[in-house]
């Protein structure tokens, strides 16, 4: 069935301990860790919050345990609040044969997994006009 997100391999929600963050976004240029993974952790959603009042952009990075340099996996303007990342659900147009896994600017991406010792990054050219909320599910 096209566009179906089939769970293969995933978590029951019964695994792993919810837990919730919101972080205000204070790296302008250098984008220094706000959450570092202790134990297999699933990161379920990002959502933007611009405190601000003009549309700001924010780029979220993820630290891989053994590479360099940190990675951008998500970019996106914020007006007032936006998600960043959120999980995948039957006919989501994120799911299909684009072929390509790069970055695609501004879209929202899926939820994913944060081994130990990997670590979420984030910048704002503004210094605590962004805030973060973070629900992610340690332990998994």
């Amino acid at each position: 069935m096209p566009g179906y997100a089939y769970p293969i391999a995933t978590t029951s929600s019964s695994e792993g301990t919810p837990k919730g963050l919101t972080f205000s976004v204070d790296d302008i240029t250098s984008p220094a860790a706000f959450y570092t993974a202790t134990t297999k952790t699933k990161v379920s959603s990002v959502l933007a919050t611009n405190n601000y009042g003009t549309i700001l952009p924010v780029k979220l990075y993820v630290n891989r345990v053994g590479s360099d340099p940190i990675r951008l996996i998500a970019e996106s303007r914020v007006l007032k609040t936006k998600y960043m990342v959120q999980e995948l659900v039957s006919g989501d147009s994120r799911v299909g044969d684009s072929g390509d896994q790069q970055l695609d600017k501004y879209k929202v991406i899926s939820d994913f997994v944060l081994e130990v010792g990997d670590s979420l990054h984030a910048t704002c050219p503004i210094e605590d006009a962004i805030s973060l909320t973070v629900n992610l599910k340690e332990g998994i």
